[in-house]
């Protein structure tokens, strides 16, 4: 029960407060704050929200009430529950760090009870504590050693405003506290190489904005701060050889859209190998730092996973790591894909910098169902009938070996704050189960999804395990058999325990000739013992990808790490979470959030190989143009057949730029782009724009 009270209460919190403020995150709460920034360093103000002081001022002392103020708190099973606030803090790349701690006069509360002690991940042996002596936390303030993310060294501060002594039963919390980081000539822990950069990924700009506290001074000193970026986002597409040739559709629709591709071609020897296909992606990446530019920015790993329980079984494998995980051994499906993305830090590093997922499609059926879902939900939506646009699902299970095994309140209050994500941004069409009561197999859940999946809709957000389609033993439906093929294909974001099962399924059963299930999926691997913080990486999963506007890779990295913002303490489970919360999907998918607008474009049906400009006009359907249309010139050149040539083929030129506000945008042909024999592509798209597909003949100059 005091579980049940603490995690609650918290959760209450993060509900209201990310739907109801606009730009919520730690950093933008009133009690805490940048104070003073310079040279020498910085500080961070904590002070107590003015209502715990008001509830003071007339006697009143209730530690759930406070712990409801702050939004964050100490979380580690056996460990008493108080508040922390965490900051993730930009320090700069190579200076010693040194923090003080300054504060004044504690406030001394006698005669309440005490705190509540953490019972969240109780299947794991709490850290030795004698409870009937000391003061806990022992410390005001705490700072981390320096991580780095994509070339920001951050360090992290735990703040404590209220400690609890057992010797005395008394609280003593402080009104004011500062923490300040000071930039010393000490020898640096972890600094940044290369923190300089050209091309800096404007998608990882949104997630360092969003999770430290002073993440808008990234980038400000980059060379190239004020251009408009040279594409939209820059790939690592790292593949299964026998994978290629059927995503081959797909990295051509990026290229033609306006981004840069880097494929990384594995034999099936080199695809088994977890150690050196991170090698490889080092190699690449550090190649980019030599040259002083920002890497990629996506990595989408295709092939399968090693082991498959209930969907078809594994065929082309590219393998993973084994990770932190809470369950398995050698029959274990290895899942810990995340740390392929930790590039920079050193060796124990477990930031990822890149924004990443995975296609487990390892035949040529998986691989054109995968190809062909992602294709008709970016590049070409079905628009017969729009308003699946604005159609979503919620959903919650009581699922568990046992009516209370793994059920929680906070399932159910998730889903139902899911529900207000999705009437905020507009949606009119909203399907919603909510059912307390057991439903291992989700018997009564399963043929919502089913009907949701076969009608159509854009969103779905779950917690839920869901064995209805598989499951050992399985549930009363059957995914091959129940759903239909169709033309619209949900993301569905979900995370639970074996939800893996639920995951497999959406992604694997049908073909490029019978498409259907969900174009992305999350979900949870195992059951992590602790409760609270997988709600937290769950709702941060939808508060990046659909209020933040970040890519699902980006969205991704958002969620397995900004738990840390919300929890002091607990190293065991937050790395757990990092390996066990998974995604399938293109990392550089973004959702739509209404109907798209279809455009028109008027440019020159031919131009001369010797031509020095390519004008376009972007307009609606009353010829008004439109302001910031990306349009975006690619010329494909002679592309190989063979897939290992295709993997290392150059021969291509692309332009990407924004229409101004008249619509209007002017491509100046240079050596950087040949207008050779052939077509040259143009495409038109936008974040709420129809993907509209042009060709412009080349012709031979009539000079020669």
């Amino acid at each position: 029960m005091r579980k049940l009270i603490a995690v609650l209460v918290l959760f209450q919190v993060l509900l209201c407060n990310t739907i109801l403020a606009k730009d919520f995150s730690p950093k933008s709460l009133s009690y805490n704050k940048i104070s003073n920034s310079s040279a020498s360093g910085i500080t961070i103000s904590t002070d107590l929200p003015e209502q715990v002081l008001a509830n003071h001022r007339t006697g009143n002392f209730e530690l759930n009430d406070i712990l409801q103020s702050y939004g964050g708190a100490t979380h580690e099973f056996g460990i008493p529950v108080l508040p922390c606030v965490s900051n993730f803090i930009v320090v700069p790349p190579a200076a010693g760090l040194e923090l003080k701690i300054t504060y004044d006069e504690p406030i001394t509360i006698t005669g309440a009870a005490q705190p509540n002690i953490c019972e969240d991940g109780g299947d794991v042996e709490a850290d030795n504590f004698n409870l009937n002596s000391g003061l806990h936390p022992q410390t005001i303030a705490e700072m981390s050693q320096p991580i780095v993310i994509r070339g920001v060294r951050l360090v992290k501060v735990d703040t404590y405003p209220i400690q609890y002594n057992y010797e005395s039963e008394s609280y003593l919390y402080y009104p004011h506290i500062e923490t300040e980081i000071c930039y010393t000539d000490a020898p640096p822990v972890n600094p940044v190489r290369n923190p300089t950069r050209r091309n800096r990924s404007r998608e990882f700009l949104k997630y360092i904005k969003e999770f430290a506290i002073n993440g808008d001074i990234v980038g400000r000193d980059d060379p190239d701060r004020d251009r408009a970026p040279e594409f939209l986002g820059h790939y690592l597409v790292v593949s299964h050889e026998n994978c290629l040739e059927f995503a081959r559709p797909f990295i051509e629709w990026r290229r033609k859209s306006g981004y840069k591709i880097d494929i990384l071609n594995l034999t099936a020897n080199q695809a088994r190998n977890s150690a050196l296909v991170k090698r490889e992606i080092q190699e690449r990446y550090d190649e980019y730092l030599n040259n002083g530019i920002d890497p990629f920015d996506y990595i989408l790993l295709i092939g399968d996973r090693n082991l498959y329980w209930e969907s078809p079984r594994a065929e082309w494998i590219l393998h993973s790591f084994f990770g932190e995980s809470t369950w398995g051994g050698d029959d274990f499906a290895y899942h810990a894909d995340y740390l392929y993305a930790c590039l920079e830090g050193g060796n124990n590093d477990r930031y990822p910098d890149v924004g990443i997922s995975r296609w487990h499609s390892g035949s040529r059926d998986q691989m054109e169902l995968t190809v062909g879902r992602t294709l008709a939900y970016e590049a070409e939506p079905h628009m017969d009938n729009p308003a699946w646009f604005r159609r979503g699902a919620v959903y919650s299970q009581n699922w568990g070996h046992r009516p209370s095994s793994a059920w929680h309140i906070t399932i159910q209050s998730n889903a139902r704050w899911g529900l207000g994500v999705l009437d905020r941004i507009g949606f009119n069409d909203i399907g919603f189960y909510e059912n307390f009561t057991w439903d291992r197999r989700a018997n009564s859940l399963g043929p919502n999804i089913r009907d949701w999946l076969n009608d159509g809709c854009n969103i779905m957000l779950g917690r839920a395990e869901c064995y209805y389609f598989d499951g050992s033993p399985p549930g009363e439906g059957n995914f091959d058999r129940d759903i239909e093929d169709n033309v619209v294909f949900p993301i569905n974001l979900n995370h639970a325990g074996h939800a893996e099962f639920y995951a497999e399924a959406l992604t694997r059963y049908g073909s490029g000739n019978h498409l259907k299930g969900a174009v992305a999926t999350t979900w949870g691997w195992g059951a992590p013992g602790y409760t609270a913080p997988i709600s937290a990486s769950w709702m941060e999963m939808i508060n990046g990808f659909v209020l933040k506007d970040m890519p699902l890779g980006w969205a991704r990295i958002h969620a397995i790490t900004s738990i840390e913002r919300y929890f002091g303490g607990g190293a065991r489970y937050i790395l757990e979470n990092k390996t066990e919360f998974d995604v399938f999907g293109d990392p550089g998918l973004k959702p739509w959030l209404g109907v798209p607008e279809i455009v028109s474009v008027e440019f020159p049906e031919s131009v001369t190989s010797d031509s020095k400009r390519i004008d376009c006009f972007v307009y609606d359907d009353e010829g008004t143009g439109i302001a910031g249309a990306q349009v975006t010139i690619y010329n494909p050149g002679n592309i190989p057949d063979n897939a290992e040539e295709y993997a290392d083929y150059d021969e291509y030129c692309m332009k990407t730029q924004l229409t101004a506000s008249n619509g209007e945008t002017v491509f100046v042909i240079d050596d950087d782009f040949q207008l050779d024999e052939g077509t040259v592509l143009l495409t038109i798209t936008g974040r709420d724009i129809r993907p509209s597909f042009n060709q412009i003949e080349i012709v031979e100059s009539l000079d020669r």
